[in-house]
C-alpha cells in the first residue's frame, strides 16, 4: 500500500510541476507584452513611466535595502534617475519616482542624504548595511 501511496504522490506531483511550467511560459508572454506596450506608449508619450510591479525577490531582499546598495558615500553621489535604471538593468523593475519615496523613507530613517540633488548613504549606517546587503546582491 506505502509503494501505491508513494507512486501516486509523484504523479500528482509531477502534474502540480508541469502545470507551474505552463504558467511560467504564459506569464513571460504576459510579461513581454505588457513591456512592449510600455515601450510602445513610451515612444509616444516622452512623460509615460510605466506603473511598477511590485515583485517579491527570490533573496528576500527590498527595494530600501537595494536603494541603499547604490548610494555611495562619497564622490558624486546619485540621482533617482541613475539608481532606477541600474536596479532595472539589475532585473529589479522601479521607476524614478518610486526610488525618490525609497530615498526620502531612507532620509528620515537618516541612512541617506541630499546634496544639491545627489544622494549619499551616510557614514552612521555603512557597515551595517555593506556586510548584509553585498552576500545578497
Amino acid at each position: 500500500m506505502t509503494n501505491y501511496v508513494v507512486q501516486v504522490l509523484k504523479e500528482q506531483r509531477e502534474t502540480v510541476s508541469k502545470k507551474i511550467a505552463e504558467l511560467n511560459a504564459e506569464l513571460r508572454t504576459y510579461k513581454e507584452k505588457l513591456q512592449s506596450l510600455d515601450d510602445g506608449i513610451s515612444r509616444i508619450d516622452s512623460n509615460y513611466e510605466p506603473p511598477v510591479t511590485r515583485t517579491r525577490t527570490t533573496s528576500g531582499v527590498g527595494l530600501k535595502e537595494l536603494v541603499l546598495a547604490e548610494l555611495p558615500i562619497d564622490g558624486d553621489g546619485a540621482t533617482p534617475i541613475e539608481i532606477s535604471k541600474k536596479l532595472t538593468e539589475n532585473g529589479r523593475q522601479t521607476n524614478n519616482t518610486t526610488v525618490s519615496s525609497t530615498l526620502n523613507r531612507l532620509k528620515s530613517d537618516e541612512l541617506a542624504i541630499s546634496i544639491n540633488g545627489k544622494w549619499f548613504k551616510t557614514k552612521k549606517e555603512t557597515s551595517e548595511y555593506d556586510s548584509d546587503i553585498s552576500d545578497l546582491i
